[in-house]
């Protein structure tokens, strides 16, 4: 075999692109002395570095590192966002707390009023919080709160028909305006 044409079934060779019975001819000739074991050496450290020339060339290095370099800056922030949030959680725990106790508090102190009101040409009948019944005459209204606390229970009334307790031991108060009773 003349060397031109060795060079190129050699790099066949290394590529495996050479027929079964050419691959045996060559690993004949590769084998038959010492200077074509080198031959054969220095094409295939040639093929080697072709290939190895080849893969680098195909590698986008730079561009790969932006890549990783957006996934850290991503990674960051979500870690940032993660500690915010447990912050805040943190801090709306107590708040959470703090509002329940208050607004306990505020329905203690402040008791909303009821008013009822009765049409003209009805009387109407109310039973209170504190099972308290109440008749309304006709064009009049009742105004009590919503939660009787303590002894004393208060009202105001207008054109006040009949006030009728459902528990013993209760005391009417005569007034014209308003009227109150103990428990």
């Amino acid at each position: 075999m003349n060397t031109p044409n060795i060079e190129k079934l050699l790099v066949r060779y290394y590529n495996d692109e050479l027929p079964f019975d050419q691959t045996a001819r060559v690993a004949a000739w590769i084998a038959a002395s010492e200077e074509n074991r080198k031959i054969a050496e220095q094409i295939y450290y040639i093929c080697f570095a072709a290939e190895t020339q080849e893969a680098k060339a195909a590698l986008d290095t730079a561009g790969a590192l932006r890549k990783v370099k957006g996934r850290i800056r991503a990674e960051k922030w979500r870690r940032s966002l993660r500690q915010v949030e447990r912050g805040a959680a943190v801090m709306l725990l107590p708040l959470v707390g703090l509002s329940a106790y208050l607004l306990m508090q505020v329905g203690y102190k402040y008791n909303s009023m009821v008013e009822i009101r009765s049409t003209t040409g009805m009387v109407s009948s109310v039973t209170l919080p504190d099972d308290t019944r109440v008749w309304l005459n006709s064009n009049s209204y009742l105004r009590y709160p919503a939660k009787f606390t303590g002894k004393e229970r208060r009202a105001a009334f207008s054109r006040f028909a009949e006030l009728k307790h459902q528990r013993p031991g209760i005391e009417t108060m005569q007034d014209t305006d308003k009227r109150s009773w103990e428990r």
